[in-house]
């Protein structure tokens, strides 16, 4: 005689489920069950920035609008200390986190939903400090025209993150090459 039964199931939608357990065709005492099903995989962040300047807000929003139902918690992190941060609805599961980094180094912003990382989670955002960056060469204020022209930038102190030279003006036949970090 079996006293107890291992039921397993795997859903493939978001959504809520009727579950119905019956004995001899009669549903036992407090069913049906109503599930709801949620996908944290379905969520996602959605990055506008990988790099920001000390001092200046960092934003991105978090998608949770195919997930299904649930709690999402948001928590930025700044080595072991965890950042002030604020959370703005956009529109139905569609939200703006914004935070302001007071220290140069990477910040980690971890997003839960229902104790689950979601996709793109933790995300890391480096930031850098504009003012510690130092540009060297003459070709920053007269270049030749049809030779090579080139500076240094100098970020060390500055923190790790990206950083992106845009050249304007007479452009026709310019050639940029080079590379960052």
């Amino acid at each position: 005689m079996k006293i107890g039964y291992n039921v397993e199931y795997s859903l493939i939608e978001t959504g809520v489920y009727e579950v119905d357990i019956k004995v001899g065709g009669v549903s036992i005492k407090g069913s049906p069950y109503y599930t709801e099903v949620y996908d944290p995989k379905a969520a996602k962040i959605i990055k506008n920035q990988d790099t920001v300047m000390l001092g200046q807000d960092a934003k991105f929003v978090v998608d949770t609008s195919n997930v299904g139902e649930g709690n999402t918690e948001i928590v930025v992190q700044s080595g072991n200390q965890v950042v002030p941060s604020s959370v703005k609805k956009l529109q139905s599961g569609k939200y703006e986190v914004a935070f302001t980094p007071e220290k140069v180094q990477s910040h980690e912003a971890s997003v839960l939903y229902n104790g689950e990382h979601i996709s793109g989670s933790p995300y890391t955002i480096q930031v850098m400090d504009a003012q510690k960056i130092t540009l060297y060469g003459d070709s920053l204020t007269l270049a030749n025209c049809h030779k090579r022209s080139d500076f240094l930038i100098n970020a060390k102190a500055a923190g790790a993150g990206d950083i992106t030279v845009t050249i304007t003006g007479k452009m026709s036949g310019a050639k940029l090459t080079g590379g960052g970090r």
